[in-house]
């Protein structure tokens, strides 16, 4: 889309050189005061090219404008919501491994309490007896 509008600012601004140029050999050719009517049309279509050139910049620059801040905005958007995404899973996953070390830490410390038992009950049945 770019392209079309930089060609046609191209063929606008090669035919405002053009008429430029014959307005210029008109002036040189020794006329002083070019009343006739072919003055006065290159002088109208000249500011026309202007005035379209002019538009057309304006445009181009706004499209381009508001097209760059849509996206940095849709940008910025998707990527808050893409974080508090990952965030919560996160989350999720800190208070899941958090219950599963307290979970373990609860079975070492049944584990060793049970292995206590086990040694005083082995400690009773090794033990000799004085009859």
């Amino acid at each position: 889309m770019s392209k079309f509008f930089l060609i046609i600012i191209i063929i606008l601004l090669i035919g405002e050189i053009y008429f430029s140029w014959k307005n210029f050999t008109l002036h040189k050719s020794g006329q002083k005061i070019l009343s006739d009517e072919r003055y006065y049309e290159l002088k109208y279509h000249i500011n026309l090219l202007k005035s379209i050139s002019a538009i057309l910049i304006f445009v181009i620059s706004f499209l381009g404008f508001s097209s760059y801040k849509d996206l940095k905005g849709n940008l910025f958007t998707e990527t808050e919501k893409e974080i508090d995404k990952q965030n919560k899973y996160i989350f999720l996953l800190e208070s899941r491994l958090d219950s599963i070390a307290l979970s373990v830490d609860t079975l070492n410390k049944i584990k060793s309490r049970i292995n206590t038992e086990i040694n005083i009950q082995n400690l009773k049945l090794n033990k000799p007896s004085y009859r």
